[in-house]
């Protein structure tokens, strides 16, 4: 017998509550799509209000790391004691980190308030998602999903082509202080919209929730936790410091890189033996392995793109924050309108193959362009319709993988595996995106100097060229042929970067073969029932309309 898409039970409401449900999970994960705009557009106009242009995604990186650490929690504690408990606490804590960021008197005090954020952010993601599954299910989640990215587009667009500008005419704090009133917004619907009655993954109808809670937090993987948090700040210093804040032979630098895989190997030893593991066994299996893997890819090339559009236009074509916030618009809009293409499609098709397919050259020709866009545009009188068309590419390959890639893990698993692959599949994605932002400052910062050090010719010079990396406002005052040097430094940093991207778009095309012929793994022997092993298309291909 064919292995069937099992859907959650659906809480008995009438259509008016389903739509505000749907409602509510769009406005949250709106707000998260604009804070982290609003952050990717105008992280280097903050940081170099505090002279911190160097480490400027130091408050991103604690934002994803934050987020990395508590997804596991969330999805294993949503499963025991219900999703709108913890979505509501999250969104209760992303009000609160918000405005501790509008209020944050000194860069540590940021970096702490994007902390709280992210933890809140990340709980905000993961119960948006896993709430749309139990209350769509799998086959016509890609309906959803479509208006979910469209939502999540138009997001990114509003917080790229305003956060520029927020910071030049009011200062950066309003890119915090604007937010509060939404972030309100979200909590009430959260609380009002959201049913009690949303059936987890588990059978806790005979259960007591506090009791399921304690003996959840009892079982949950916290040396795994901690093990993860350690390695991925070791990692940060390492990404963030090395080379750039200290050099290479530091013996801090030194000692982290000794430690780090120390810490990964100590970490695989661990979850091998957890019972809830912070990254579930079942992630480390093929396919599923592979598509988590290239989710981690991917988010690696978004985040390299939109947290480096700015950067790239302010050190190499000298435009202001504002100006340079606004290339951020088209791959938001191209993100917006393939997404929304590729779910319809994909629900339509009932197979995300074809998709998968196309977003694989998308990317590779997108990772292209960008290469172009460092190499030669710069080189001559290029009209700016010509570099948002290459910053949009690889965006159209991205929005039209991520809603492939994740259908298709989902339609490869029971109900039951749902909660722990979403939460597989965001983890993965913030793990690329914490990395992005990590390796995009040491990749930059590291070829500038390099680049830069024959023209250190005085302690005069290396004085101003330090001024600019502490502060991009001061690249407009270098005097010539300084400033063209500078520039042509910053240049080849991005020729490095987007080399990178080339790269992680031809693994990722390697890691799909195989994978994106969609067959269904087949379940362990003592749960599997006969010929369990079936094409995605006869998955997709349930008729029953009791999923909603």
């Amino acid at each position: 017998m064919a292995v069937r898409f099992q859907h959650a039970s659906r809480p008995q409401a009438n259509t008016t509550r389903f739509y505000l449900s749907i409602a509510a999970i769009l406005v949250s994960n709106f707000m998260t799509a604009v804070d982290a705009s609003l952050s990717s557009s105008a992280h280097v106009a903050v940081a170099s209000h505090f002279n911190r242009t160097n480490v400027s995604t130091w408050p991103v990186t604690a934002f994803l790391v934050c987020s990395i650490t508590v997804q596991p929690l969330y999805a294993s504690l949503s499963d025991c004691i219900g999703r709108k408990a913890i979505y509501l606490s999250c969104a209760a804590l992303f009000l609160l980190g918000i405005g501790l960021a509008a209020a944050a008197p000194s860069w540590t005090c940021l970096i702490l308030a994007r902390c709280v954020c992210g933890l809140a952010s990340s709980g905000l993601t993961i119960m948006g998602s896993v709430v749309l599954t139990d209350l769509v299910g799998v086959k016509k989640r890609g309906y959803y999903q479509s208006m979910n990215y469209v939502n999540f587009g138009s997001a990114s667009a509003l917080g790229s082509v305003s956060g520029g500008t927020i910071v030049d005419r009011f200062g950066w704090s309003w890119l915090y202080k604007i937010q509060l009133p939404f972030a309100l917004v979200t909590l009430v619907m959260v609380y009002f919209f959201i049913p009690w009655t949303i059936e987890a993954s588990e059978d806790t109808s005979s259960r007591d929730d506090t009791t399921e809670g304690r003996r959840l937090l009892s079982l949950f993987d916290w040396t795994g936790a901690l093990v993860l948090v350690i390695s991925l700040l070791l990692l940060v210093f390492v990404l963030g410091t090395a080379g750039n804040v200290l050099p290479w032979t530091n013996p801090f630098v030194l000692l982290a890189l000794f430690l780090f895989p120390c810490t990964v190997y100590a970490l695989v030893r661990v979850e091998a033996n957890a019972q809830k593991p912070v990254l579930p066994l079942v992630l480390v299996q093929f396919p599923f392995r592979n598509i988590m893997i290239n989710a981690f890819f991917l988010s690696i090339i978004n985040y390299i793109v939109m947290y480096n559009v700015t950067f790239f236009f302010q050190a190499v074509l000298l435009e202001t924050p504002g100006q340079a916030s606004t290339h951020l618009v088209a791959p938001s809009i191209a993100f917006t309108i393939v997404s929304a293409i590729s779910g319809a499609t994909i629900a339509r098709l009932e197979t995300p193959k074809p998709t998968l397919r196309i977003s694989q050259v998308m990317l590779l020709c997108g990772a292209a362009g960008l290469m172009v866009m460092a190499t030669i545009l710069p080189r001559t009188e290029t009209p700016g319709a010509l570099y948002n068309l290459c910053l949009a590419m690889p965006i159209l390959g991205v929005g039209m993988m991520a809603p492939s890639a994740l259908l298709l893990l989902l339609g490869m698993s029971d109900r039951n595996n749902h909660a722990t692959l979403n939460g597989g599949f965001i983890m993965m994605r913030s793990l690329g995106g914490f990395t992005a932002t990590s390796i995009s400052t040491t990749i930059v910062q590291n070829v500038f100097q390099q680049t830069m050090r024959p023209f250190m010719t005085s302690e005069e010079i290396k004085k101003k060229i330090d001024s600019v990396r502490l502060n991009m406002d001061n690249l407009q005052t270098l005097e010539e042929p300084l400033r063209a040097q500078v520039v042509n430094a910053y240049r080849t940093g991005f020729i490095v970067l987007f080399g990178l991207v080339i790269t992680l778009s031809v693994l990722i095309i390697f890691g799909f073969i195989g994978v994106s012929d969609g067959q269904v793994v087949q379940e362990a022997p003592d749960t599997a029932e006969p010929g369990s092993v079936t094409e995605m298309e006869d998955l997709m291909g349930d008729t029953d309309d009791s999923d909603g």
